[in-house]
């Protein structure tokens, strides 16, 4: 079986439930990005980072993600539908497995069933790191779920906190941005602090397992064999 693989096979260092998987656009797509949509201007705030990522969930099994997205807040996915969701948009998106370092499964077991009690909680949609969204209800976006969760299942900061950004890479303001709080009733948040998926995925308690780039339904179910040898490997 042949996969579409960036970096070589699977690594001896395995996953188990709680590790995380990370989606970015491949460099072809991310040159193409523009700021005139969500995922765009997600990638865009993050352009400060070695990374493209712009979302990130916690792997439960070889199946299913627990995340946060814009249109669900806190849910379960199966991964080739959710990933069907952005070949749909004709968007090719690069898949990296991560595996938390220095974590018995236990502890990660913690913080996925911790992120599983959320399920049901809105999206974050002002990054407020009090997670409480727009309309003041408990609330949480994509990394802040997953950053939130290992705090919880460590009692430490296993990710850290950064200034969020909303600004292009010329330091002027985004105009997405400007739009979108404009819509919340807000001006961008000035020294407002968070996490963001690219920065994340640069964490040095982070392993790469493997990554691959699904852009079609055999990539998609390729990826999903993947996931099972890699998760097989810790039984």
């Amino acid at each position: 079986m042949q996969y579409a693989e960036i970096e070589g096979k699977i690594e001896a260092k395995s996953l188990e439930p709680g590790d995380l998987l990370f989606w970015s656009l491949p460099l072809i797509k991310l040159n193409e990005s523009s700021s005139g949509d969500f995922l765009s201007a997600v990638v865009a705030s993050g352009n400060n980072a070695q990374s493209s990522a712009f979302h990130v969930a916690m792997i439960k099994n070889a199946s299913s993600i627990v995340h946060s997205t814009t249109e669900k807040g806190v849910t379960e996915d199966d991964i080739l539908n959710y990933n069907n969701l952005h070949l749909n948009l004709g968007k090719s998106v690069l898949i990296t497995a991560m595996q938390l370092t220095g974590q018995i499964a236990s502890i990660k077991l913690k913080a996925l069933n911790w992120a599983i009690g959320k399920i049901g909680k809105k999206y974050n949609d002002i990054f407020n790191e009090s997670a409480v969204n727009s309309k003041g209800e408990e609330a949480y976006y994509s990394c802040q779920l997953v950053r939130k969760a290992y705090e919880y299942a460590t009692g430490e900061q296993i990710f850290k906190v950064h200034p969020l950004n909303f600004n292009n890479k010329d330091g002027t303001k985004n105009s997405f941005w400007i739009e979108y709080f404009a819509l919340r009733n807000m001006s961008i948040p000035v020294d407002a602090y968070g996490s963001h998926p690219a920065k994340m995925a640069q964490s040095p308690n982070l392993h790469k397992v493997f990554d691959t780039i699904v852009q079609d339904s055999q990539s998609n179910h390729q990826l999903h064999e993947q996931l099972i040898e890699s998760l097989s490997l810790t039984t």
